[in-house]
């Protein structure tokens, strides 16, 4: 069962910050999800040092943890980017422009793992588990383009970064993308996402197309929402999820036809959620997920109650329909567009998932009338033993 707790921890200089973390337990490797909040001071240097002393007290309470993956949460990044960069106490992270709802400037999503070996170069975090190797790409974000352009750019970068990785493993591959053989999860940041989404929808679309990726193969878990550009002019940021020897026959794409139609009857290529299965446990990655019904449409609009009930709801029978339970969320990360709902909102998440580490931040989902969408992880031991390696 996955271990719950909620603290507030200080830096050696006294600035502190509020931690809520799960952990799973095993058996097998040990992992933890953490969202860290600053707790005092309105300074940004001040509210990042708050949050490294409390990375730093929670790594120090769970020895041989490494950090796999790490994002901020930004309220103004173009201006607060440089500074984040040269004090961030580890070299690779990843950051989205999207402000913390609780007023804060920045706040943290963090995932340790239970390995000696995490490294990093140019970006691009990996993490031995035994037989499988985690590739995190950590934000990429053209200086200018279109929503378009970029999507292209990105998804050709993240094949060749791949490829590079995998060189001495290309022959087993089924296809040429890397892309479709060991990605699990995309995360697209979309400036002016109201004017700017289907440019990226009919980029990923013809893309994913020329990859083999179709409505007859699989899509990729996704999530594509509204945030401030990282740069000036930055149409977009990227991140990606990719595991190495990872077995197809490991993977399922659920689907919820009584709740949530398949993404591609309204035209976008994405997978509702993806079933992971290892040896040892299973892992369930919930994409982007918001108040739609079983035919597409918005559910409840302009009702910020009762999408963020029917929201929750979308996501715990993606959940089932992978064996899964809400008390085996990970974290969540809840996207709030207007500020004046973050209230209700919070409140609502909070009593819905009772201690599950949860960022919530402000930005904009892909349809205008959708109020809320949220994104989780989550993650059980296996009664029977799979019949694949361990996680």
């Amino acid at each position: 069962m996955i271990q719950r707790f909620h603290a507030f921890m200080s830096s050696a200089s006294g600035e502190t910050a509020e931690v809520t973390a799960a952990l799973y337990p095993g058996p097998g490797r040990r992992e933890l999800h953490a969202v860290i909040v600053p707790a005092a001071s309105r300074h940004f240097l001040g509210q990042l040092d708050g949050i490294t002393g409390a990375l730093a007290e929670l790594r120090a309470a769970h020895p041989g943890m490494e950090i796999a993956y790490s994002r901020f949460y930004i309220s103004d990044p173009v201006n607060r980017l440089p500074e984040l960069r040269a004090a961030a106490p580890f070299p690779a992270f990843s950051v989205a422009g999207q402000p913390p709802l609780g007023g804060e400037r920045l706040a943290l999503l963090v995932i340790l793992i239970e390995t000696p070996n995490v490294s990093s170069d140019s970006g691009i975090i990996t993490v031995s588990r035994g037989h499988y190797t985690d590739c995190w790409l950590t934000t990429r974000a053209p200086e200018s383009g279109t929503s378009s352009s970029a999507t292209t750019q990105l998804l050709t970068d993240l094949d060749t970064t791949l490829s590079s990785i995998l060189t001495p493993q290309l022959s087993i591959l089924n296809s040429h993308s890397p892309i479709k053989d060991t990605t699990l999860r995309t995360w697209f940041f979309v400036r002016d996402i109201d004017a700017t989404y289907s440019g990226l929808v009919s980029a990923r679309n013809h893309y994913f197309a020329r990859i083999g990726l179709t409505p007859s193969t699989h899509f990729i878990a996704s999530t594509g929402i509204g945030a401030q550009g990282l740069t000036q002019y930055s149409p977009l940021s990227f991140e990606a999820y990719s595991v190495l020897g990872i077995d197809p026959d490991q993977i399922a794409y659920l689907r919820a036809p009584s709740h949530l139609n398949d993404t591609i009857s309204y035209g976008v290529a994405f997978e509702r959620a993806t079933a992971v299965t290892y040896g040892d446990r299973r892992q369930i990655i919930v994409s982007g997920t918001a108040s739609i019904d079983a035919q597409g449409q918005i559910h409840a609009p302009g009702l910020i109650r009762a999408q963020m009930t029917r929201m929750a709801d979308n996501v715990d029978i993606l959940l089932a329909q992978g064996a899964a339970r809400p008390t085996d969320i990970m974290h969540i990360v809840l996207y709030v567009r207007d500020l004046a709902d973050a209230p209700i909102a919070r409140d609502m998440i909070a009593e819905r998932y009772p201690g599950v580490p949860t960022i919530a931040v402000l930005a904009p989902v892909c349809r205008p009338g959708w109020l809320v969408e949220m994104e989780c992880i989550a993650m059980y031991p296996l009664t029977t033993p799979a019949p694949y390696p361990a996680y």
